[in-house]
């Protein structure tokens, strides 16, 4: 079963702010961070 995940503008307005903060903290993790995000929903 497949279900349609909606992030409101603010919600991935967060969600961008995290993955620059974890490219500060490390390069490549945002990117991680992304790809786990996406995996996830």
């Amino acid at each position: 079963m497949s279900f349609d995940v909606r992030l409101r503008r603010e919600a991935e307005r967060d969600v961008e702010e995290a993955a620059r903060w974890y490219e500060r903290q490390r390069e490549g993790l945002g990117q991680q961070f992304l790809d786990e995000v996406l995996r996830t929903l």
